[in-house]
């Protein structure tokens, strides 16, 4: 298998079956703790993934030592991720959010999303690949998400407020 990457370009390699928290990088530690979480979700054969999320303030030493810290569970399968807080013993500020999931290797295509069982609009669905983005999600609270199987190929692949776009201007057109 050859992979295309010029000088500029570092290829990653994730294995199926695994969760990788992710934060977009900033100048100091500090500033890229304000950043929200994207949560890459790698599905294995079997359509299900699982990871760990520490979190503790960034500064204090011993901190598992102490109990000082936030301990998630990251959990995934062909109908969901959730989260799971197993260690509370740090409640970290209110930047500390999952702001995307992103999911690798569904089989299905998606038709629905709901996050902590309300429907949302925010994702998009392309080649086997799902991207729910514009959350707040707490990190130290217990979500669910949850997406459906559909049999249409077409379903999301345009934001819903451009699907609404399209759809006014094609009335527009019509009546004049």
């Amino acid at each position: 298998m050859t992979i295309p990457c010029d000088m500029d370009c570092i290829p990653l390699h994730v294995r199926g079956g695994y969760i990788i928290p992710t934060q977009e990088p900033a100048t100091n530690t500090k500033t890229s703790r304000q950043n929200k979480f994207e949560m890459l979700v790698v599905l294995n054969d079997d359509e299900s993934a699982e990871g760990r999320l520490f979190w503790d303030d960034g500064e204090s030493a011993d901190t598992i030592e102490s109990g000082d810290y936030l301990l998630l569970e990251l959990r995934a399968n062909m109908g969901g991720f959730t989260t799971i807080v197993t260690h509370k013993g740090y409640q970290p500020d209110s930047t500390a959010t999952i702001g995307s999931v992103k999911v690798l290797g569904l089989k299905s295509t998606v038709g629905e999303v709901q996050l902590d069982g309300v429907s949302t609009s925010r994702y998009t669905y392309r080649q086997n690949v799902l991207h729910i983005a514009g959350m707040d999600l707490d990190l130290a609270v217990n979500h669910e998400i949850r997406w459906s199987k559909t049999t249409s190929a077409a379903v999301h692949l345009v934001p819903a407020r451009w699907q609404l776009l399209f759809v006014l201007a094609v009335l527009y057109t019509l009546l004049t």
